[in-house]
């Protein structure tokens, strides 16, 4: 199967998925506040919208913003899509979102949709898994409090 193609933008406008993009956002932003680390917006990303108990039309307009900001940059995907999609090698999830997971742990904040998409990840280059936006249905289905859930 071949990987898709969709950019980042394609994905971060995807009304579908926005449950699960501002649940895994919180929860880095959740361990960022945990530990006193002052949080900045970049490229559209305004991180306070996405405080545990925020409103999900903050973290909407975010991520409105974010797609806006990514269609008009010229780089439409992220080192760890070419690093699966292209050049077929291993990605530095661990070193990018496991430090998020492991900082978390530290103190007491519990990251299980980022650890699942690290696994996820880590299925795709060892070949077991293809990337395709129904990895992002599985995340979302099997996420703490929304288990069997479907995004419709």
């Amino acid at each position: 199967m071949r990987p898709t193609e969709d950019s980042i933008a394609d994905v971060l406008a995807s009304e579908r998925h926005r449950p699960l993009l501002r649940a895994l956002a919180r929860e880095v932003v959740g361990v960022a506040e945990a530990r006193g680390i002052e949080l900045r917006g970049f490229d559209g990303f305004g991180p306070y919208a996405f405080r545990a108990g925020g409103s999900d039309a903050g973290a909407d307009t975010s991520l409105r913003e974010l797609v806006a900001f990514n269609q008009a940059s010229a780089k439409t995907h992220s080192g760890i899509w070419r690093d699966l999609a292209v050049r077929k090698r291993p990605t530095e999830v661990d070193a990018q979102l496991g430090a998020v997971v492991r900082l978390g742990n530290e103190v007491g904040v519990r990251t299980p949709l980022t650890e699942a998409l690290i696994r996820q990840i880590h299925e795709i280059e060892e070949g077991r898994r293809a990337q395709r936006w129904e990895n992002l249905d599985e995340l979302w289905a099997k996420s703490p409090g929304n288990a069997g859930a479907k995004n419709t």
